[in-house]
Parts: structure tokens; C-alpha cells; sequence
């Protein structure tokens, strides 16, 4: 088979070999892919009927799609080479083997790492657990079922970005076996016999086994010798917390219950086991596993409180990981973030002339419709306050001035990053959008009253931005998630852990973006560090203004998502006591803040970034 062509691939070395046939490592001679073929031994690929069941077997898998089941690209038969032949196997001149072409994965085995390392923490132990299980049970929803896992079948990648990736290999291998001939393993379910077919239980009973495995560092039984004995001659097994201290109570019931003698006794399905292994690794989790030699209660429906404490801790993990990956991303150019609109950007240019006309302006404006209707709305709002309708926009210019055309340009370039054709993304991110300009405006409102050294156009732009890299990341995940709809039929996160998510990890984006258009430093850090105070700073920093900004926005219903009334208050007089801002102010500043917004996003604009230099009588209610 070496140097051979296989399915376009050219055969470079053999990778291991075993009863069902070789493996070889394989290169694309044009583009360079790398694969991994399969090529079935002689006297399978010619068992037709079982050879039939295999491969129907491997297309259902295969149409799953499912992130940790291994990636099958093609199947087909070759020529057998004449070292196939022979060896008293009577393989006919004309014989020709089944291969399969698989993903090339880089790592190691589950049974590579437990020999290598011994048992694993809890956390890489449930981390792979979760995985194996959302596989499998993805082919338990389409009636398949694998009957061949162990910890030799679990592949566990180099990924640089997904520490302990998963991919499950060999589904559909028990297929190859002769009827009844079920290979004997310390991971087969013990109702199982020659007259027995596999099903969903044995999965849940291997998967059981390989918890137990990685959680203890040895298989569940105390004595080597009792794994292949009838189950009524084998002594119950230790629980993992008896045989290695650390392991947590919840978790260890929850492995033994996966792997009780009685079927009917086990978690009902993979997905149950799933979640029931998420929910014990939890750290919100109270729950207390039952005595060691008993099986424990299936688990009843959570409570609204340990759902929201448990989401909190799956998007503050999730949310940091996913921050760092798109930060590494953007350092690598390999993911572009928002860009201001070309026209904008020449006009920044331009206004930087300290020579330029307004005329000169009005020439490049007038190449984007969208920025020259937004400026003439700007000029005709009330906040201009003009007897006669401007219809040009070089006296459009003229009346909004240099200063306050930069802020509507940046202003114009970031409602378009809260755009979308989705009809269900659009409405969302039009709900964050009116939440940025509530805290673009108080922001600025807070910086002229307290008389703070921070710029109030730099205020109105951090308040504005604050939450910019949401769109980012929430266009992002909802993407995902439809891909995944499409492809497992099976919802990915709710609603609630998708808005925690985002909240967890748009800061750093929403700065980077910050710093791509190029916007005043303090306006960056606002962005960045919104999210506590810094009580030296007191009124006269930018990221103080925002976050008390913001604050008042959420407790005026300005905002998507829940917020708790306690987490308010507390955040409220915290930022009294930080800015020196009395209940007063506070109440002149918020008095008219709800019209004013929906007054800027239905089109009527009071009170834009263009007018935040006019008079403050022009503000009207």
C-alpha cells in the first residue's frame, strides 16, 4: 500500500494494524491534506453483508456532523496488492478491499494519556466526559449506537485553543464482527451475550467504565481477575471517592450509577448522564451522593436558582475562553473586525486639514448616501432648531461643525455594527444599540455637570462603544448555534447563558475595535474597564462616568437582559459615592433619558452627538 494513490491520497506509512484490517497515514499530492485510511482486511471486505451494514452505519454517522465524532471524507474499494494475498486466505485475483478516509488527527489515545499520566484532575476528566457523551448520544438520537467504546477509541487532539478536544473513533466497527462475537472487555456491559444485540445502555455503561477510569486511574473492579466473571460472581465496586481522595461525592454517584449490573437501574440516556455529570461538577452543586454501595436517586429538575448560579459559571468559563481565542485571532489577522465606512473614513481624513472647506467635506460625504442623509436628519432635528428645512450638506456642515461631524462619523460607523440581516439578531442588537446611546448620553451629561476634567464628547463616545464588541461576539455565537441547529437538530445554549456569555467576554473586543478606528486613548479604556470603578480617578475618569452611566440605564429597563434589583442598588450607591453625585442630579439626569432614546433611534433625533455642543435648552423632552 505504501506510495500508493487511495481516493487521491498518496499512501505514506502504516500507523498500526489489527483483526479488521491497516491504518496508513496519507498526504494530497496538490493541496497536501493529510488523512488517515482505513483499508479493511481481505476477509472482511469480503463478508458482503456485514461489509453492507458498516458502511451504512458509517454514512448516518458521517450526515451528524457532530465536532467530536471523527470526520469520515470518503469510502470506496482498491485493487488488493499482492501481499494482501495469500497467506491462506484465498483472496481471488480479482479482489479488491474497502477503505475508508478519515480526518488525520494529532494527540493521543484516552488509553495513551491514562497510561502515560495515571488518573486525571476532575475537571480534564469531566471535560472529556462531556464530550464522548454529546457524541455518542448524538448517534443514540439517530438509533445508532457505537458498542465499541473505550479508552482506545477516544482521540484526544493538539489543539492549541481547545485544551483535551475530543473525537470519537470506530463507530460502526462492532458491524465488522461476525454475528454474536462481541469482543470481551472490562467496558461490555454484562447483559450482553451472543444473543444480544447492543444498545444505548451499553453505551452509557462503557461511558460509565471510562469515567470511572480516568477519575481513579484503574478499572472499577478491586480485583483484575473478577472484570470478565458473571456479574453475580464479581464484589461490588469501590466508589471512585473511596479509591482516590479528592474526587467529589455527586460526581462519584453519578459515575455509579452509569455503571450498575442492572440496566434498568443506569442513566436512561447519555444525554441524561450528560447533564447529570455537569451538573455534580458544578461548583453551585449541593448535591450528596448516596451511600457508597447504593445507587444514587435520578437527579430532579433544577431549580431557577442553581440554573442561574450554574450559567454563571459556564459563561464566566466559556466567556474568558472565548475572549482570548478572538484577542489571538485579531493579533493574527485571522478575524477582521468592524471597520468604519470607507467614506468615513476619508472625511476623518480630510477633517484633519486644518485648510479644508466645508464644501470640501460636503464632496465626500455625498459618495455615501447612508452618512449624507444622516447628516442632513442631524441638522434638521430639533436640536438645531432651524425656521427653514437645509437641503445641501455643505451648510449642513456648516451648521453642525467640525468637532461634532467627527463624533456623528464614529457614531454612524457603530450603528452599522449593530445591523443585521437576520430578523432575530437584528432585533436584538437594535435593543443593545438603544442601551449605548442611553449611557453615551448620560455619560456625557455626567461629564458637563460634575464639571469632570474628561471631555464630554470623549464620555458621550466610551458610553456609546461600551457595548460594541457584543454584536461582535453575540453574532458570533448565535451563528454557531444555528450551525449546530442544522446539523443536530438539538438547541446549544439558552437564552439567558447566551446574554451571560456575551456580557463575559465583549469588553476586550469592544476595545480593540476602539483602537482600530483610532479613538482618543481614554475612550479605549472606558471600553475596556467599564466594569468596576476606579475610586482614585473619581469623576474625572472617563470609565467611572460609563459605568455609573451605564448603571442608571439598566435600573431604568434601558438594557437586554436580567438584572437584579439588589446588584442595582449596590451599584448605584457605589457610584454616588465615587462620582460625589447627589439623588437630584441623579433625577435631572435620567428625568428625560428614556424619550430622548427612543427619540434618536425612531429617526427624530433631540439631542445627537452632532448638537451636543448647542445650548442646553435645545434638549427637549
Amino acid at each position: 500500500m505504501i506510495g500508493s494513490l487511495i481516493a487521491g491520497y498518496r499512501v505514506v506509512t502504516e500507523l498500526g494494524a489489527g483483526p479488521s484490517g491497516s491504518v496508513y497515514y496519507a498526504e494530497h499530492p496538490v493541496i497536501g491534506r493529510r488523512a488517515a485510511i482505513k483499508v479493511l482486511s481481505p476477509a472482511i471486505s469480503s463478508a458482503r453483508e456485514r461489509l453492507d451494514r458498516y458502511i451504512t452505519h458509517l454514512k448516518i454517522v458521517s450526515s451528524i456532523r457532530h465536532p467530536n465524532i471523527v470526520d469520515v471524507l470518503d469510502i470506496g474499494q482498491v485493487p488488493a496488492v499482492p501481499s494482501a494475498r495469500g497467506s491462506g486466505l484465498n483472496t481471488p485475483p480479482d479482489a479488491e478491499l474497502t477503505f475508508v478516509v478519515m480526518e488525520m488527527l494529532e494527540g493521543e489515545s484516552l488509553g495513551e494519556r491514562l497510561e502515560r499520566v495515571g488518573a486525571l484532575d476532575e475537571a480534564a476528566a469531566v471535560r472529556i466526559l462531556v464530550q464522548i457523551a454529546s457524541a455518542v448520544g448524538a448517534a443514540h438520537d439517530r438509533g445508532l449506537v457505537h458498542a465499541a467504546l473505550k479508552a482506545e477509541n477516544v482521540f484526544i487532539t493538539n489543539s492549541v485553543d481547545y485544551p483535551d478536544f475530543v473525537k470519537v473513533l470506530d463507530f460502526g466497527a462492532y458491524k465488522l464482527q461476525a454475528p454474536g462475537a462481541l469482543t470481551a472487555s472490562h467496558y461490555l456491559a454484562p447483559e450482553l451475550t451472543a444473543e444480544v444485540e447492543p444498545d444505548s445502555g451499553a453505551d452509557v455503561y462503557a461511558a460509565g467504565i471510562l469515567a470511572y477510569e480516568m477519575l481513579v486511574g484503574a478499572p472499577p473492579f478491586v480485583r483484575e481477575h473478577e472484570a470478565h466473571l458473571d456479574p453475580e460472581a464479581r464484589l461490588p465496586p469501590l466508589p471512585p471517592h473511596e479509591r482516590r481522595a479528592g474526587i467529589s461525592r455527586a460526581l462519584s454517584g453519578v459515575v455509579m450509577r452509569a455503571i450498575a449490573q442492572n440496566p434498568d437501574q443506569r442513566w436512561p440516556s447519555l444525554r441524561d448522564f450528560r447533564r447529570s455529570i455537569e451538573r455534580a461538577s458544578s461548583p453551585a452543586s449541593t448535591a450528596v451522593a448516596a451511600a457508597p454501595t447504593a445507587l444514587p436517586e435520578p437527579a430532579g429538575p433544577a431549580t431557577p436558582a442553581e440554573v442561574q448560579r450554574t450559567e454563571r459559571v459556564q459563561a464566566k468559563k466559556v466567556g474568558r475562553a472565548l475572549s482570548n481565542i478572538i484577542l489571538r485571532r485579531i493579533s493574527e489577522n485571522r478575524l477582521q473586525l468592524p471597520s468604519m465606512p470607507l467614506v468615513a473614513l476619508k472625511c476623518l481624513d480630510v477633517l484633519r486639514d486644518p485648510n479644508v472647506t466645508f464644501a470640501d467635506v460636503a464632496r465626500v460625504i455625498e459618495q455615501d448616501p447612508v452618512i449624507a442623509s444622516r447628516v442632513l436628519r442631524v441638522v434638521n432635528s430639533a436640536a438645531y432648531s432651524r425656521r427653514h428645512v437645509v437641503k445641501t450638506l455643505d451648510q449642513a456642515i456648516s451648521q453642525i461643525g467640525v468637532k461634532p461631524m467627527r463624533i456623528l462619523l464614529v457614531e454612524v460607523a457603530a450603528c452599522q455594527v449593530f445591523t443585521s440581516r437576520s430578523a432575530g439578531i437584528r432585533q436584538k442588537f437594535k435593543l443593545i444599540w438603544e442601551h449605548c446611546l442611553a449611557v453615551g448620553m448620560l455619560a456625557r451629561d455626567l461629564a458637563h455637570c460634575l464639571r469632570s476634567r474628561v471631555e464630554p464628547d470623549a464620555a458621550y463616545l466610551g458610553g456609546l462603544l461600551h457595548d460594541i464588541g457584543k454584536p461582535i461576539i453575540g453574532g458570533l455565537l448565535l451563528e454557531a448555534e444555528r450551525k449546530l441547529i442544522e446539523e443536530l437538530d438539538v438547541p446549544w445554549m439558552t437564552e439567558s447563558l447566551w446574554q451571560k456569555t456575551v456580557a463575559e467576554s465583549h469588553r476586550s473586543v469592544g476595545a480593540a475595535v476602539a483602537a482600530a478606528w483610532k479613538l482618543p486613548a481614554e475612550v479605549i479604556e472606558a471600553v475596556e474597564r467599564c466594569d468596576s470603578y476606579d475610586r482614585e480617578a473619581g469623576p474625572h475618569g472617563c470609565g467611572n462616568l460609563v459605568r455609573f452611566a451605564n448603571t442608571l440605564a439598566k435600573r431604568e429597563g434601558i438594557y437586554v437582559g436580567d438584572v437584579g434589583g439588589d446588584e442595582i442598588i449596590a451599584a448605584v450607591l457605589q457610584g454616588r459615592a465615587v462620582l460625589g453625585v447627589d439623588e437630584a442630579t441623579e433625577a435631572t439626569l435620567i428625568a428625560t433619558l428614556r424619550d430622548r432614546t427612543s427619540a434618536v433611534t425612531a429617526g427624530r433625533t433631540h439631542r445627537s452627538a452632532a448638537g451636543a455642543d448647542r445650548p442646553h435648552r435645545a434638549r427637549t423632552a
